[in-house]
């Protein structure tokens, strides 16, 4: 079985020697600057969320093979896994039984974690300083969930806005990012570095195709970002359904994309070799909405993150 469906202007997060994804470029902006950005930047936005928190059916998959203008996806076989409801906001505020909140507006302008219209609504907006042209800023509105057992977590996103602006003057690039994401073990050497992190991410900067985000995963291991793949652009707007599972027993992270209005679905596995069998030390599991707002000299620079969340469904 083979579906082919069409990708444009990926960004390829990989490590040297692991190029799995088309490369995105643009005029004026280079492509292993904003990779470097991209791991400065989210390392620092990982502490900060880790130490604000107060914790801190076999089945058929599919897996992407990338070149340059399309992605082809092939069936491969997968744990068997089942998923229980956890969360459809269908009530007026936050079940504390199952959320904790994380205090991490920093410098926003705006930053609103709530329920509205039957969906978990999170947005943030937040400057970058005007006394320098180099350098970011860091805002995100965020809720972790509360179970500690949680392997998979699958969920309807829609993003609705995702706005970073480009300061001219500043070698950086502004980003903004929706993120899945939780510690899911230990790798053996008892610190939270050796916290074996998995993400699932809906990216964009300023030099994306308008109006879209790009959809990834990867892995954080003692400070080192890895196994980078990519599931392809979705449309601001669009609901999408998106999951980030621990397949322990394959040694491996799997990360899935449903696009329910096209009828296409693409999965990405990130295995790993690194020793499974300890707890991690930060343990957190989080729905978050992050913005890195470029400093810009004499000019207030935003950045914008808009973003839905419903169905929340967990093994």
């Amino acid at each position: 079985m083979q579906c082919i469906v069409p990708v444009t202007n990926l960004i390829d997060l990989a490590q040297p020697g692991r190029d799995r994804s088309v490369k995105f470029t643009s005029p004026g902006v280079e492509e292993n600057k904003m990779n470097s950005i991209l791991r400065m930047q989210l390392a620092g936005a990982i502490v900060a969320v880790v130490l604000g928190s107060n914790v801190l059916a076999q089945s058929t998959a599919v897996t992407g093979t990338f070149d340059a203008n399309r992605i082809s996806y092939v069936a491969q076989s997968r744990s068997p896994f089942v998923l229980h409801l956890y969360d459809n906001f269908n009530q007026a505020f936050l079940d504390p039984s199952k959320w904790l909140g994380i205090s991490q507006c920093g410098a926003a302008m705006e930053c609103v974690r709530e329920i509205e219209n039957g969906q978990l609504h999170l947005r943030v907006r937040s400057y970058g300083a005007n006394s320098s042209n180099s350098g970011t800023q860091f805002s995100n509105s965020s809720v972790s969930l509360s179970a500690d057992s949680v392997n998979t977590i699958k969920a309807n996103v829609t993003v609705k806005n995702s706005s970073p602006t480009d300061c001219p003057s500043n070698m950086e690039v502004a980003h903004s990012q929706v993120l899945v994401q939780g510690s899911f073990f230990n790798g053996g050497g008892g610190t939270a570095a050796d916290d074996v992190t998995a993400f699932l991410q809906l990216d964009r900067y300023a030099a994306f195709e308008p109006g879209t985000v790009e959809v990834g995963g990867f892995l954080l291991y003692q400070g080192q970002f890895f196994d980078n793949v990519d599931l392809g652009p979705v449309t601001m707007g669009e609901t999408v359904i998106v999951s980030l599972q621990w397949d322990k027993s394959n040694h491996r992270f799997v990360v899935e994309l449903d696009r329910p209005k096209y009828k296409t679905k693409a999965v990405q596995y990130m295995p790993y070799s690194i020793s499974d069998t300890t707890p991690p030390l930060a343990l957190y599991r989080t729905l978050g909405a992050n913005v890195y707002p470029t400093n810009c000299m004499g000019s207030s620079v935003p950045a914008d993150l808009d973003v839905s969340f419903d169905n929340v469904y967990t093994n």
